[in-house]
């Protein structure tokens, strides 16, 4: 696994930026290269039906597109420079 690219995407109340923390010692571990950014996605008790659905996930990402689309481009880099 070492070398190979890999970035975060967490999601919950408070983000899951603990869950990350703890990840980011494992992909360490693993000498896999983190990329640059990564997304941590809030979800508030607005965000979510009785059954625990989110009801809008469109609106819920809408204001992460530009993070989404710089954690692609910086993949697809990665994944150009192993090849």
């Amino acid at each position: 696994m070492g070398g190979k690219a890999v970035s975060c995407v967490t999601y919950g109340t408070r983000g899951g930026g603990k869950g990350a923390e703890q990840l980011h010692g494992v992909l360490q571990g693993l000498h896999m290269r983190e990329l640059e950014d990564h997304l941590e996605v809030v979800i508030t008790d607005d965000d979510v039906d009785d059954n625990w659905q989110l009801r809008d996930l469109e609106g819920l990402m809408r204001p992460h597109r530009s993070e989404v689309r710089r954690m692609d481009a910086q993949m697809v880099e990665a994944l150009e420079d192993t090849q």
